[in-house]
């Protein structure tokens, strides 16, 4: 409070003379003094409250408002606007990169079950021949032969496709924020689950050069001619169906010698499938694997893990479905592996 301030409360608050009291009568009436009084106090009071409030907003108006211009509103719109556009650009992507990894999928699918049918039509041909001994048949071999094998360098590559567009759309979806779907690189149980690098896998049982792919398994069907459970048709069984006493479902199956895996997929009613070269012209095969942990062009060592058993394709139960072909003719695994002091 300056002293202007405090001169002006003092004045105002000092005792007045009343101009009309000077010379009056004694008996004239006079003016109620509390009135008088109460102005006084008042007009200080009125006066203080100005002094303080002035002195405690005046710091306020240091500190005013500032609004956003029109500029920085557009401007802000616009980036908005950039930045939706990014994101609809992108799930687009991810939904293309989907797509066309289900239609590679479902190709790899019809692929593999070319390479059965193939297969199946090949083994037929070489029953029949055996049956009749005839030497033309062997040019006919010859050509289905050639077609089983064509159908399985189709299947394969079909597979390799279907994974790397599966890998493409989940490599987007997580880099974008897209759905997520992904389709799992494989068809829907599990053929997908391939990771890691070449020859890193767990080492099976025994050091021998074969070995059985399911450690103590017994076989439950035998190699040769039957009646297919679910086709309902006389025909080849190309292999030999090996159960694990412990339980066979999600059962660790290994490579029954070293090789080069050229074909690890979905292979018709085979199922999930694995196929390894061993040179020499000898091949095997692991049907019906509810997850394959090996991809096409993998090396493995004997006692490998490549798959993990299951009960997918045209079967009745967990089992492996294991075969010896030489030539692409089949063999009974049985007597193969025997020649290694390996049985079942």
């Amino acid at each position: 409070m300056n002293q202007a301030n405090a001169a002006a409360i003092a004045t105002d608050t000092a005792p007045a003379t009343d101009p009309d009291a000077a010379g009056a009568p004694e008996n004239a009436p006079r003016r109620p003094r509390l009135a008088h009084r109460s102005r006084q106090l008042l007009r200080a009071a009125v006066l203080s409250l100005a002094l303080v409030m002035g002195e405690g907003l005046a710091p306020e108006a240091a500190h005013a408002v500032e609004y956003p211009s029109w500029e920085d509103v557009l401007e802000a719109r616009s980036n908005e606007a950039t930045k939706e556009g990014e994101i609809a650009s992108i799930r687009s992507l991810i939904a293309g990169l989907e797509t066309e990894s289900t239609a590679a999928r479902a190709l790899a699918d019809q692929r593999g079950a070319e390479y059965e049918t193939a297969q199946i039509a090949f083994d037929a041909g070489v029953v029949q021949s055996e049956l009749l001994g005839a030497k033309s048949a062997e040019a006919a071999l010859g050509e289905l032969r050639i077609a089983a094998e064509r159908s399985l360098a189709a299947a394969a590559r079909a597979e390799r496709e279907a994974r790397a567009a599966a890998e493409a759309a989940r490599a987007a979806a997580a880099s974008g924020g897209g759905n997520g779907n992904g389709n799992g690189g494989g068809n829907g149980n599990g053929s997908g689950g391939a990771a890691g690098g070449s020859g890193s896998g767990i080492s099976g049982p025994g050091t021998q050069v074969w070995n059985s792919p399911l450690p103590n398994a017994r076989v439950s069907d035998e190699f040769g001619n039957r009646f297919h459970p679910i086709d309902a048709v006389w025909r080849l069984h190309a292999g030999i169906d090996l159960v694990s006493p412990g339980g066979t479902c999600g059962a660790n199956v290994y490579a029954a010698s070293a090789g080069t895996v050229t074909f690890a997929g979905s292979n018709g009613g085979l199922g999930n499938a694995v196929t390894i070269n061993h040179g020499g012209g000898r091949t095997t095969v692991y049907g019906h694997n509810t997850s394959l942990v090996v991809r096409s062009g993998w090396a493995v060592a004997e006692g490998q893990l490549i798959a993990k058993a299951g009960t997918t394709g045209a079967s009745t139960g967990c089992h492996v479905h294991f075969e010896t072909r030489l030539n692409g003719t089949a063999q009974n695994p049985r007597a193969v592996l025997a020649q290694f002091g390996a049985g079942f």
